[in-house]
């Protein structure tokens, strides 16, 4: 009886750049310090390259995120204004992006776009996402009573 070998736990996790189990913003970072090298290690969208679009598929599709801020990811796959990695791109990550801003950071500086400097390419990339949930968001009371207050105004004028 021999034993029988099945998939490694330690199989690599796509996106986990440095090997420490997750895909968080030193993901990124690595990610961006490699841009134009091997692609073999690199190119996360398998266009043969790395570039920027590497960096964007990166964050889309690997990036975790903890929506509830309890330390332990709530999912994969955020946007690029996400510089907190909570998976909404909101007021604080505008003022992550504030707080860098002119200066030589990564991603959680607010770097959006490999460049190294925080400038307003990052601010044009953070506003074009602006708003944007990578959650399932569960409506707020307030509004689920906007929501009902509107099915309620339909239904009476589809009766009239």
């Amino acid at each position: 009886t021999g034993t029988i070998e099945g998939p490694s736990s330690d199989a690599p996790l796509p996106g986990d750049l440095d090997g420490d189990g997750d895909v968080d913003a030193d993901d990124a970072d690595i990610l961006c310090a490699n841009m134009g090298e091997d692609p073999v290690t690199f190119d996360m969208d398998n266009d043969g390259d790395v570039d920027e679009d590497d960096l964007t598929f990166l964050v889309e599709n690997y990036l975790e995120y903890d929506s509830d801020g309890d330390g332990v990811a709530d999912g994969a796959g955020t946007f690029r204004g996400d510089f907190n990695t909570d998976g909404t791109v909101n007021g604080t990550d505008l003022s992550i992006l504030s707080g860098g801003f002119g200066t030589t950071t990564g991603f959680l500086g607010g770097n959006a776009n490999c460049d190294t400097t925080v400038n307003g390419t990052d601010l044009s990339i953070l506003s074009s996402v602006f708003g944007n949930v990578a959650t399932a968001a569960v409506p707020e009371p307030a509004t689920m009573s906007l929501i009902a207050l509107g099915a309620l105004a339909l239904l009476r004028r589809k009766r009239n």
